[in-house]
């Protein structure tokens, strides 16, 4: 049965910026304007208003093998050409890991569905609030990303704005 990522779509208000948070519940992930939320990505939109966000995990049934659910990543979000599949974390050991995991595991249900060779940017965040930054580099693991997906794999909580 097709699954129709699109209809769980929200449109984020035009800001300057926005987080997505998520609180690490059954809940899905969500976009907030309040600082005080804890934001685990940040995102400048300057004002945009073609940016569209989609809950994926607890929110999109993704049937998995056995009757249980599908690996999936927390949100998503995409203009007209670009998509961005988007994992928040806030654990410090073994995150990268399990996200890269849940990213794979979405991208490969969305190809189920859809042509994601339509969009012309195609992105991937690996977001962990408590290690915004990284001073070390994930060339390879990030190569091996890209050749096994066909989508660049961005580590850290910075959004960059969409095209």
């Amino acid at each position: 049965m097709p699954i129709d990522f699109f209809s769980y779509a929200q449109t984020v208000d035009p800001v300057l910026e926005f987080g997505i948070c998520d609180n690490c519940d059954k809940t899905p992930a969500f976009v907030s304007t309040n600082k005080n939320d804890k934001w685990i990505a940040h995102a400048a939109c300057n004002n945009r208003s073609d940016y569209s966000f989609i809950a994926v995990d607890n929110k999109i049934p993704v049937p998995g093998k056995n009757g249980g659910m599908e690996k999936r990543c927390d949100a998503m979000l995409y203009t007209k050409e670009t998509v961005c599949f988007i994992e928040l974390k806030e654990q410090k050991e073994k995150w990268l890991t399990h996200a890269v995991e849940q990213l794979e595991a979405t991208i490969t249900t969305f190809n189920e569905n859809y042509d994601i060779t339509s969009f012309r940017f195609r992105r991937a965040y690996a977001c962990n609030r408590r290690r915004p930054n990284f001073a070390v580099s994930f060339k390879n693991r990030q190569k091996k990303f890209y050749d096994d997906n066909h989508v660049v794999l961005r580590i850290g909580t910075e959004i960059a704005e969409l095209k």
